[in-house]
């Protein structure tokens, strides 16, 4: 065994002067809010969490091609080269952990890495190298139907549907009209087998089906009380958004029914 002097270790990255401190609330919060919705496939693109540098804000951006989540929080300017960088999803929940309690983060991309900072610690992990899709092109402008809805009940008839509909795919139905939705975890089910939601205000009327733990996954992470589900027809993606946290949006892609 050979000793080494400092000067052969290689140095690690440090906080510097150009470093950004942002809200630690918010940070953890836009993680939370998107993090679920990253591909779970290892060395994959989307097996991250994409902070888009926008000039107004930070759109940070999760998705496995079945369910995509949006959020964002105040404008970052780590250089001026940089528009936005795809951090690994361990990283991530690494972050949340050991920052759970900073009321400040500070932030320094650093080449392929990126350094997160409070007065104790410092967490330094390599980026993603590669690019994220347009997801603004996947996000539909506009839908032809929409329903408000309070949150509480749809969350707990969805979480009973789940209960009864089959592990392989895990299926909910929605029948949406003005009035109410209907949820089963069969195309046609008896009267007993149905969650009824009354609808508060709405136009329009389709009939859906979507993976139900994706759906328990979005609402779990909504914290307002009520929410406007969007939609088009049985075959376009289903949009959830939090009535009065209009920045954040989540989309789920529409599962083909057993009729």
């Amino acid at each position: 065994m050979r000793r080494c002097g400092d000067a052969e270790f290689p140095k690690l990255p440090s906080v510097d002067e150009k470093a950004v401190t942002i809200d630690g609330n918010s940070l953890r919060s836009v993680i939370h809010k998107t993090g679920f919705a990253a591909s779970t496939k290892e060395r994959h693109p989307l097996n991250g969490i994409y902070f888009n540098l926008l000039e107004n804000k930070t759109e940070v951006v999760a998705t496995d091609n079945v369910q995509l989540a949006i959020a964002s929080f105040a404008s970052l300017e780590l250089d001026e080269s940089s528009d936005g960088f795809i951090l690994p999803t361990k990283a991530a929940t690494d972050i949340t952990r050991t920052f759970a309690n900073s009321s400040e983060i500070k932030i320094a991309r650093i080449e392929n890495q990126i350094l997160f900072a409070d007065e104790h610690t410092t967490l330094t992990t390599r980026l993603i190298k590669s690019e994220y899709p347009r997801y603004d092109e996947i996000v539909p402008k506009s839908l032809e139907g929409h329903v408000v809805v309070p949150k509480d009940p749809v969350l707990e008839a969805t979480r009973k549907i789940l209960l009864l509909s089959d592990p392989a795919h895990f299926k909910i139905y929605l029948n949406i009209d003005t009035q109410k939705i209907r949820m089963s975890a069969k195309h046609a089910p008896s009267d007993a087998e149905v969650e009824t939601v009354a609808v508060e205000s709405g136009t329009g009327n389709v009939n859906i089906c979507v993976n139900s733990r994706n759906l328990i996954n979005i609402l779990e992470r909504i914290e307002t009380e009520v929410l406007s589900l969007e939609f088009s027809s049985a075959l376009y993606p289903l949009v959830v958004k939090a009535i009065g946290e209009e920045a954040y949006i989540c989309m789920l892609a529409a599962m083909l029914s057993d009729d």
